[in-house]
């Protein structure tokens, strides 16, 4: 075959590709609203569509086409120079430096840095959750540290500048989400072990059975802010403790409190019982993924590929802690929503 044969299949094949790219675009735009396609008439939507096709047209990796049709179809629906808009424009240009595996590790710390349940009070039940979320992530990330350095060069993320290891403190997949869920790390307990100052009758809605046919308990998700509030009435990250009357509610959420286990026996569980899990928080550990804070950037892109991956899903990522309420104790809930970091 000739060189002038081979630039020209090769050119057919870009072609063809940048074709198949602006279809996905239009089928996304005319399901959001068939109104947007007169913004195609638009030179920066243009000037984005030809990246996004020189992008896919140079590897033809569909789930690179998947996440550039997301975002250009998602500019097109923002605004000329909003803060989105300029966020996904400059995504559409670092999406084809990224591998898959790269993307998939910018999902993965986005979800265990962003993501909240508020509605798990068991380290089993969280555990569980983790597992099924972050399974389809398991041995698709990057091992490598200089992968995520990389990804910072590119504005992904930064750095952490301080963590407990510059205090002699660890600082691992465990002590990140140990950190955002206290409320999470309870042990069942029967109402006999309750101190005498709690009144029962008094903690009505804040503690249920873990199965009908069991005497232990656990405190109803209700109760998360209270288990919080309890360590911070302890002095806390230097905060003064007040002196009140404290209610059997307070002191439930002591109690509570100071029985959950602490961040050496959650990895125990983890590894007892969701040993793949173990493993790749594990990995998660030793690469140095979790050193990394992600900025707008990182954030958009999490997002895009949370998209792609649950196309019913309706909390972004962008800025905020993800709710997921659809997992109370193994039951389930309807609806998401968003709360402020």
């Amino acid at each position: 075959m000739s060189m002038p044969d081979i630039t020209a299949a090769a050119l057919e094949d870009f072609s063809e590709r940048g074709e198949r790219l602006t279809l996905a675009v239009l089928e996304r735009v005319i399901a959001r609203d068939p109104k947007l396609l007169n913004r195609f008439s638009e030179p920066r939507i243009q000037i984005a569509l030809s990246a996004a096709q020189k992008g896919y047209g140079e590897t033809g990796d569909e789930d690179l086409g998947a996440l550039l049709a997301n975002l250009v179809s998602e500019m097109i629906s923002e605004p000329v120079r909003t803060h989105r808009e300029q966020l996904l424009r400059q995504c559409v240009d670092l999406a084809p430096k990224l591998s898959l595996l790269q993307l998939n590790g910018i999902a993965v710390v986005a979800r265990l840095t962003l993501k909240y349940y508020p509605n798990i009070v068991d380290p089993q039940t969280l555990l569980g959750a983790l597992d099924e979320g972050l399974r389809p992530y398991y041995g698709s990330i990057p091992s490598d540290y200089l992968e995520y350095e990389y990804m910072q060069a590119l504005g992904v993320w930064s750095e952490r500048q301080v963590t407990a290891e510059a205090f002699g403190g660890k600082y691992t997949a465990y002590t990140v989400i140990h950190g955002s869920h206290r409320h999470s790390m309870c042990k069942p307990f029967r109402l006999d072990e309750l101190p005498p100052e709690i009144v029962i009758a008094e903690l009505a809605g804040l503690i249920q059975l873990t199965s009908p046919d069991s005497d232990l308990h656990l405190p109803s998700p209700a109760l998360a802010d209270d288990i919080l509030e309890s360590k911070r009435r302890d002095g806390f990250m230097g905060a003064s403790r007040e002196k009140k009357e404290l209610t059997s509610r307070d002191r439930f959420a002591d109690f509570v409190r100071k029985r959950s286990i602490d961040e050496d026996e959650f990895e125990s569980v983890a590894k007892d019982s969701f040993p793949e899990l173990a493993e790749f928080l594990e990995t998660l550990t030793t690469s140095g993924a979790l050193r990394f804070r992600l900025g707008a950037v990182g954030m958009m892109l999490a997002d895009q590929e949370l998209a792609i991956r649950d196309p019913e899903g309706k909390a972004p990522m962008s800025g905020y802690f993800v709710i997921d309420t659809n997992v109370n104790n193994g039951s389930r809930e309807s609806g998401t929503s968003t709360t402020d970091d």
